[in-house]
């Protein structure tokens, strides 16, 4: 098999035509929220459409988009009559949707079923086309289907000789029907990195009638693959992106060709990231790719230029010329200055980089164990998967990331009184499963001064998974178990999971642990599963930054831990009385027990990631972890290395240090990108005990920063910045 690589500003061999000259992002985040497999292709009326969308979790966007240039998109409906993920097409003046029933409609705003029931069924990742002047439907195993009016349906192949194929792509080219790669249901030999029971494939079929196939390639040169995207474009089949099973990653090269046999691949200067789902269509002069799975999800345009004079407006020309700047960097020689700069920085910075260790004095502990046998049904399944605990622990990062406490992620597997001894503060979020070993370990650092804030269900079971009596930490935590407490009438849940298999999320009904593995939709708030709980007066002494009477929300269907306190007080309950909030002292230290069981889901997001920025969470959540971290360390007589204020929450502290420069360098990173830049910022630097500050500096220009003494260090007023800066304090 021949291949070619094309680099724009050639031309295609054999066409006469002037091959595209590169990828151009029309826009970054479209209208629409992130999604990968959206039903597109389809141009109706002037307009491209984009159906539903897959969100993390098999959450279903059922909404539905159009636009008329790629830059700027209208929601046309909220919520889709038709099946979820139905294929579109553009058939007899119609937009039609085609999955387990058949609707169509004359403007995409209302809809007719023609036909209740198909006789294909609702099946995934088919694909439904136009050819020869009829519907078809095909590439979702071994039969294909057709019909001439979207009612009728005949079956023209039962076993067509390439299997049970599906996740394939199909398009009508040269009279023929052409189905490529796609996968089959079984397991792969040679094993393939990726899924074992989808067996991937690069293979090529044509058929003229639907009934007869011919293999026409058996391997073409691109890798094989699954949930790509495919398009006939200036003659020519094109095929661009999906996940490779094989080698476990997403594609993102671009292929095409005229006859289906010879394929060459595009070379662009510019590209889209890698991705898996995309949706793409062909509208005005141009092949466009739309949204996917970049992991995470995109809601990104891209638009390939050709040469040739392509009609398209003013407007269309402009923003083209507006992304072309964006994307071909490396054209604006202004760039380079900037580059320049850069590097130059960098290199005045380096010895401030070279493997600095963490600085911080607040640690997230985290059970692998718990993952492993509580939120795993199978404990050697892949950790890709997604899952409640996960999402629990990624929020709580982002809850301290935003209260611009400098924390480490430390694993309770790899406890030792010397790790421990690093840390004043510690979080046990989540930690249903605490051994023997890291429980001695705990109890002897907490009476030694430590601060521990354990939440609901923390050291609960034992290894293999069971239920305990009590607490392994009782005597820490000052309670004793007394059940689990969640809402089981159906009224008065709003809460939904996210489930693997299916269209639609499932109402959280309880707190069984085929329950508790699933993730939770945070896409939108719920109503009716809220409750509240509040501050009492005895949390004053605890908890002074925080004011009596302040309220809490949870989402009382996720459950909370029914406590009896021993030595513990209460420091907030709950409307019918239940203890919320804890703290008992032990030793020379102190231990919060937090009852609800995933207080960090308290929020809004739109998706799972660590990045501060996406995450909105339910009034005083946030600040009552702050406090019980920061009022915590001062009733111990400690403090956070570096208290940065005067900030948007969106700015995370990170502090690292270089004992043997006597040194601690601070970074100030602004995921929020606040327009006009970060200003006012203020610094509390408190340096090792029986150390002095004597410099405060920013290391890429060797500028002093003024301080003046305080309690246990000293303050500082911080220059303004963008993105990012850095301060060192050396003593």
């Amino acid at each position: 098999m021949r291949s070619r690589k094309m680099a724009g500003g050639g031309f295609i061999a054999g066409t006469g035509a002037q091959s595209p000259r590169g990828w151009v992002r029309v826009t970054p985040a479209a209208a629409f929220s992130p999604r990968d497999t959206a039903e597109g292709g389809v141009i109706f009326k002037k307009k491209m459409w984009l159906s539903n969308g897959f969100y993390h979790g098999s959450v279903l966007h059922r909404d539905l988009w159009s636009s008329s240039d790629g830059a700027t998109w209208v929601r046309v409906l909220d919520n889709t009559p038709y099946d979820g993920y139905s294929e579109m097409v553009v058939f007899k003046g119609r937009l039609w949707a085609i999955k387990g029933s058949v609707w169509n409609s004359m403007d995409g705003v209302r809809w007719k079923c023609v036909l209740d029931k198909t006789p294909f069924g609702g099946r995934g990742y088919g694909e439904a086309l136009v050819h020869g002047g009829k519907l078809w439907q095909l590439g979702s195993g071994p039969d294909v289907w057709s019909s001439p009016d979207g009612i009728n349906w005949t079956c023209v192949c039962k076993a067509a000789p390439y299997g049970a194929r599906y996740a394939a792509e199909v398009v009508s080219h040269s009279g023929r029907l052409w189905l490529m790669g796609g996968s089959t249901p079984e397991v792969n030999n040679p094993p393939e990195k990726g899924y074992a029971k989808s067996t991937t494939h690069n293979d090529v079929w044509s058929s003229a009638d639907g009934a007869e196939w011919k293999r026409e390639v058996e391997h073409a040169p691109w890798a094989p693959r699954q949930w790509f995207a495919a398009a006939v474009y200036r003659g020519e089949i094109w095929l661009v992106g999906g996940f490779d099973n094989v080698n476990k990653r997403n594609l993102a090269d671009v292929w095409h060709s005229r006859d289906g046999i010879e394929w060459r691949e595009l070379v662009s200067e510019t590209q889209f990231s890698p991705r898996h789902e995309p949706a793409i269509f062909v509208f005005d002069g141009s092949l466009w790719v739309v949204a996917g799975n970049s992991w995470p999800l995109d809601n990104d345009v891209w638009r390939l230029e050709c040469g040739g004079k392509p009609s398209r407006s003013a407007a269309s020309r402009a923003r083209g010329q507006a992304a072309r700047e964006e994307c071909a960097w490396s054209r604006d020689a202004s760039r380079w200055g900037a580059m320049r700069k850069g590097f130059h920085e960098a290199r005045a910075k380096m010895g401030f980089l070279a493997a600095p260790e963490s600085a911080a004095n607040v640690g997230m502990l985290l059970s692998d164990l718990t993952g492993s046998v509580i939120y795993r049904k199978d404990p050697y399944e892949n950790w890709n998967d997604e899952n409640r605990w996960t999402q629990n622990h990624a929020a709580l990062w982002a809850a301290l990331g935003q209260s611009q406490i400098p924390a480490d992620a430390v694993w309770a597997e790899t406890l030792s009184p010397a790790l421990l001894g690093r840390y004043r503060a510690l979080t046990l979020m989540g930690a249903r499963i605490v051994t023997d070993d890291q429980a001695a370990m705990l109890r002897k650092w907490v009476n030694a001064g430590g601060v521990l804030i354990a939440g609901g269900a923390a050291s609960l079971h034992y290894q293999g998974g069971g239920l305990r009596p009590n607490y392994l930490l009782s005597d820490l935590f000052g309670v004793n178990y007394d059940g689990n407490r969640d809402v089981s009438d159906p009224n008065k849940v709003d809460t939904y999971c996210i489930v693997r298999r299916g269209s639609m999320p499932k109402a959280v009904p309880g707190s069984s642990l085929d329950i508790v593995r699933l993730m939770v939709f945070r896409a939108v708030k719920p109503v009716a599963s809220l409750g509240i709980y509040k501050v009492s007066d005895a949390a004053a002494a605890f908890l002074p930054g925080i004011t009596p009477g302040t309220s809490c929300e949870y989402d009382m269907p996720l459950g909370y831990d029914k406590v009896k306190p021993g030595a513990a007080r209460v420091l907030a309950a709950f409307a019918n009385g239940d203890p919320a909030l804890t703290v008992n002292k032990s030793g020379r230290g102190l231990c919060y027990f937090w009852t609800p069981v995933y207080p960090a889901l308290c929020h809004v997001a739109r998706d799972w990631e660590t990045e501060l920025k996406i995450y909105r969470f339910w009034p005083n959540v946030r600040e009552l972890l702050a406090a019980m971290v920061k009022d915590g360390l001062a009733h111990q007589k400690a403090a956070l290395p570096a208290e940065v204020t005067g900030v948007p929450e969106y700015v995370e502290v990170i502090v690292r240090r270089q004992p043997e420069q006597r040194r601690w360098m601070i970074h100030l990173r602004d995921h929020g990108s606040t327009p006009g830049g970060v200003k006012g910022a203020a610094l509390a630097a408190h340096p090792p005990a029986g150390e002095s500050v004597k410099r405060v500096f920013y290391p890429d220009t060797d500028a002093d920063a003024a301080f003046k003494a305080c309690e246990g260090g000293v303050t500082a007023k911080l220059r303004d910045f963008e993105e990012h800066d850095m301060v060192a304090v050396e003593w």
